[in-house]
């Protein structure tokens, strides 16, 4: 039932008759909500919600049916009827079933299948697939990567894509979005960022591994592109070691020799030990 704009301030329990202004309702709490319902049609709205409703509002049901609730219970059945269900998707709800095909395509290789991604310098979003005995099966749980009881909920992405998000959560969207457009591109990022293997967090240690952000056994489970090397990777320092070999095959290709980048990353430093020991005094 809709609410309506007026209101005033009531007790649960009070005879209340359909039509009447909405009340608004205060737990000891401080926790509000105004509502146009009288308490039996809060209760018969609470027991609709099904599979979404919380283990709170299936106890105070049942207590209702024992013994009845007291003033200040019948209160939470107002706020719970009023709140979104877990599990509600709004119409206009962003839609990520590419995200959701990947993932669902390493469950034939892992029991839960993790995605980790930077939402920027400081916080992680991680993506992983719920067991198929959860409230939301091979649903993809979304949380800051902390250990279960520690972490920060951000919301889910259903099997049929829709995402069910909680408030302000704008960055994660675009997070979202990003890796659902490209997944090799942002996966390939993110890994040269962290020197981490965005799937299963482990370090990179191989430069095919480096260069595409990921590790060999995770691009057979997420079905990725994995071998090639497009930098020269040395000891982590991607970006210079690169621009350094870069200057120095340009020297080469005009003496028609070799361009190859192992055998460039040979010759570079032999180069300068063979300077370095110019310079050394005996």
């Amino acid at each position: 039932m809709a609410l309506f704009t007026a209101s005033r301030s009531t007790q649960a329990g009070e005879p209340y008759k359909e039509g009447d202004q909405a009340r608004t309702l205060t737990a000891r709490n401080g926790t509000s909500v105004e509502s146009a319902m009288s308490d039996a049609q809060a209760l018969a709205a609470l027991a609709t919600q099904g599979k979404s409703l919380s283990d709170f509002g299936r106890d105070l049901l049942t207590k209702h049916n024992e013994r009845g609730l007291s003033e200040q219970q019948l209160v939470w059945v107002h706020i719970l009827t009023n709140q979104k269900p877990r599990g509600f998707i709004p119409d206009d709800a962003p839609s990520f079933v590419k995200i959701v095909a990947h993932m669902h395509t390493a469950l034939a290789q892992l029991k839960s299948p993790k995605v980790r991604l930077e939402i920027d310098e400081a916080n992680e979003l991680q993506l992983n697939v719920a067991g198929d005995k959860a409230k939301f099966p091979r649903s993809i749980n979304m949380t800051d990567g902390m250990p279960y009881g520690e972490s920060t909920f951000y919301g889910r992405i259903h099997t049929d894509g829709r995402a069910e998000l909680r408030d302000g959560s704008e960055v994660i969207i675009d997070t979202l979005k990003a890796f659902d457009a490209d997944p090799i591109d942002v996966a390939k990022a993110t890994g040269k960022r962290t020197g981490r293997c965005c799937f299963c967090g482990k370090d990179l240690t191989t430069p095919e591994s480096r260069s595409a952000g990921y590790g060999k056994t995770c691009a057979n489970n997420f079905d990725m592109p994995w071998g090639q090397v497009d930098d020269v990777i040395v000891n982590g320092d991607d970006k210079s070691m690169t621009d350094e070999t870069n200057a120095r095959a340009d020297d080469i290709k005009l003496s028609g020799e070799t361009t190859d980048p192992i055998e460039l990353s040979g010759r570079m430093i032999q180069s300068d030990d063979e300077h370095d020991s110019d310079d050394v005094p005996f």
